[in-house]
């Protein structure tokens, strides 16, 4: 099992802008000082960290079934989209977070009634944490092509016709205490600016996207 410090030096400005809700924040001087605050100090709070273990796997008709131990039996675990994926010889399940501390700032901030900085300080959040989650994924790709695979996207409980209380599973297989992150009971990640998922991996691994194959075209998370 691995643990890795994920860090941040600067964060998409149109994306934390996607995240607040849009608009040209950029028209008004006093706003856009705000907003440019706003990411300098989440950036400042960010503590990332992420976990990640690789399992044996193999598809079958139904499914895909991954051995973990100290499990006697694989766990079958459901194709994600629409279509079978075939070729898969592994998975790496992982959990990526940035820690509290700017969650807490966010709750402090509307509390002095100042919703604007918490807006962009929330959104901010959001942007790093698929960031972070970004770069582990990226490292997960290139300890594959090491081994001659390929890699899927990375999917996520909830997502993709998988059920959310897959998330149960997610934590039973990773030890997440080491990077400050548990599973509630209804199932809600905390902190919450974290992201929990698996990627595929396998020398034929195909298809390496299913996103493509799905014909929901409204999904924000469609790649």
């Amino acid at each position: 099992m691995h643990i890795v410090k994920l860090s941040l030096e600067t964060l998409n400005l149109s994306e934390v802008i996607k995240q607040a809700g849009g608009g040209d924040y950029t028209s008004d001087t006093a706003i856009q000082i705000t907003l440019d605050g706003a990411i300098k100090k989440a950036l400042s709070l960010i503590e990332g960290q992420g976990i990640y273990q690789e399992f044996p796997a193999v598809s079958i008709e139904e499914g895909i079934l991954v051995t973990t131990e100290p499990q006697t039996r694989p766990f079958h675990l459901p194709f994600p989209g629409n279509n079978r994926m075939v070729g898969v010889e592994a998975v790496t399940v992982f959990v990526v977070t940035i820690g509290g501390i700017l969650e807490q700032e966010v709750v402090e901030v509307f509390q002095q009634k100042e919703p604007l900085e918490g807006l962009f300080l929330d959104a901010a959040g959001s942007v790093a944490v698929e960031t972070i989650a970004d770069q582990l994924n990226n490292t997960i790709t290139q300890d594959a092509v090491k081994q001659g695979w390929q890699t899927s996207v990375r999917f996520s409980p909830g997502y993709c016709n998988w059920k959310i209380d897959l998330q149960r599973w997610v934590f039973q297989v990773l030890d997440t205490s080491g990077i400050g992150v548990r599973l509630t009971d209804s199932l809600l990640m905390i902190p919450q600016k974290t992201i929990s998922g698996i990627i595929f991996q396998g020398k034929d691994l195909e298809p390496l996207n299913p996103c493509e194959e799905c014909g929901r075209e409204d999904c924000g998370d469609r790649r």
